[in-house]
C-alpha cells in the first residue's frame, strides 16, 4: 500500500464530504432565506432538506456499489455533476414546490453518489489509522458548515436568493476534480479480475438485473447479522438527534427572538467543536474501544438536549452548539470501524449505506412533525 497516496485519497474525500456533506449540513441557513422567500411553514420547507437526506442514504446504496462494480472515480464525478446541476436549476425556481424536483431529487442523488462512496473507499487506503482517519474525513463536513453557513449568509446579502445558488453551483463542482484523483483500490481490482469474460457480451438489461439481484442479497446478508441489526438501530436513533439540528437549531435559535447573527455565531461554534472533536475521537478511537466512546458521546449529547430545552439565555445556546457539535456530531466518526469489525471491510460499503439510508428514513419522518414556531 503506498502510503502517501492513501493520504492523497484521504484529501479528495476530505474536499468531497466538505463540500457535499458540509453544503447539506448548512440547510438550516437556506431553509431561513425559503421561508422568508416562499412563505412556506417551517415542517414543510425543512422537508425539502430532510427528504434530500433520504435520497441521499438511498443513492448512496447503489453508489457504493456502483463504485465497486465500475470505479468509485466514476460514480464520485457524476456525483459532482449532479449536485452542482440540482443547485443551479434551483436558480430558476419560483415555488417552492419544484425544490423537490431540483434541491431534493437532483442535488439528493449527487449527495448520495459522493458522501457514501467517498466514506467507503477511504477505508480501503487504511487499517492501523482507519479511525483517525474517519475523523478527518468526518471533520471536513464541520469545515464544510462553517465554509457554507458564512457563504449563504454573505452571498444571501450581496446577491440574493438566485444569485447565491448561482455560485454555490459553481463552487461544488470542485467535487469532479477531487474524484479524479481517486484510483480504485487494490483489494477491488483483485475481486475485478474473477469476473467471468462472457459477461462482458451479455445484454445490459441482464447486467443490471444481475447487479440488482447481488446488491439486494448482499443487503439481505447483513440484516441477518445480529450485531449489524443492533449497530444500525444505534446509529439510527444517533443520526436523528444530531442531523435534526441542521434543520431546526437555527430556526429554534430565531424563534428565542435572537437575530441571524446569532444563528450565524452558534452554527460556527457547531462547526469550530466539530472540527475539532472529531479528530481527537478519531484519535482517541485507534486506542480505545470505539463503541465505548460512541455510547460516552451520544450520553453526554442526549443529557445536553433536555438541558437546553429550558433555557432562553442565548450564551447556553452557543455551549449548546458546542457541544452538540462536539460529542453526538462523531457518531459518523465512529460508524466506519465499528462496522468494519462486525460486517467486514468488504461489506463496509452496504453496511455503511444501509446504516445512513434507516437514519434518513427516520430524519425524513421525524423532521417536518417537528413544530417550529418562527
Amino acid at each position: 500500500m503506498d502510503f502517501g497516496y492513501s493520504w492523497v485519497v484521504l484529501s479528495a474525500c476530505c474536499c468531497i464530504h466538505m463540500l457535499a456533506f458540509g453544503l447539506l449540513k448548512s440547510y438550516g441557513m437556506l431553509l431561513v432565506k425559503l421561508l422568508t422567500v416562499y412563505n412556506g411553514g417551517a415542517g414543510f420547507t425543512s422537508t425539502v432538506g430532510s427528504v434530500a437526506s433520504l435520497v441521499l442514504s438511498f443513492t448512496g446504496v447503489f453508489g457504493c456499489a456502483l463504485g465497486e462494480r465500475t470505479t468509485f472515480r466514476k460514480v464520485l464525478f457524476f456525483g459532482g455533476i449532479m449536485q452542482s446541476m440540482g443547485i443551479f436549476l434551483s436558480v430558476f425556481v419560483n415555488r417552492l414546490n419544484i425544490m423537490f424536483v431540483t434541491y431534493t431529487l437532483i442535488t439528493g442523488i449527487g449527495f448520495g453518489l459522493l458522501i457514501s462512496p467517498a466514506a467507503t473507499v477511504m477505508n480501503f487506503y487504511f487499517e492501523k489509522h482507519r479511525a483517525i482517519a474517519s475523523g478527518f474525513l468526518c471533520s471536513a463536513s464541520g469545515v464544510g458548515l462553517f465554509l457554507f453557513q458564512n457563504l449563504y449568509k454573505n452571498l444571501f446579502d450581496e446577491y440574493g436568493l438566485k444569485g447565491c445558488l448561482l455560485l454555490i453551483s459553481g463552487i461544488v463542482l470542485n467535487n469532479c476534480v477531487a474524484a479524479l484523483l481517486i484510483r480504485q483500490p487494490e483489494l477491488l481490482k483483485e475481486k475485478d479480475t474473477h469476473l467471468d469474460p462472457a459477461s462482458y457480451q451479455r445484454s445490459p438489461h441482464s447486467v443490471c438485473l444481475d447487479f440488482v439481484q447481488k446488491l439486494l442479497k448482499n443487503c439481505l446478508s447483513l440484516y441477518r447479522n445480529l450485531s449489524f441489526i443492533l449497530e444500525c438501530s444505534s446509529f439510527t436513533w444517533a443520526q436523528i438527534g444530531y442531523v435534526a439540528h441542521f434543520f431546526l437549531f437555527p430556526p429554534f435559535i430565531k424563534s428565542r427572538g435572537f437575530q441571524e447573527s446569532s444563528i450565524v455565531i452558534a452554527m460556527t461554534i457547531f462547526a469550530v467543536a466539530e472540527i475539532i472533536c472529531r479528530i481527537l475521537w478519531g484519535a482517541l478511537t485507534d486506542r480505545v474501544s470505539p463503541a465505548v466512546v460512541y455510547c460516552v458521546t451520544v450520553f453526554v449529547g442526549g443529557f445536553a438536549a433536555i438541558i437546553v430545552s429550558f433555557t432562553n439565555h442565548l450564551w447556553i445556546l452557543y455551549g449548546y452548539a458546542a457541544v452538540v457539535g462536539g460529542f453526538p456530531g462523531a457518531v459518523f466518526v465512529f460508524m466506519p470501524p465499528i462496522l468494519v469489525r462486525s460486517c467486514g471491510l468488504r461489506n463496509l460499503g452496504s453496511a455503511l449505506s444501509l446504516s445512513y439510508l434507516c437514519g434518513a428514513i427516520s430524519i425524513a419522518a421525524a423532521v417536518p412533525v417537528l413544530d417550529v414556531q418562527l
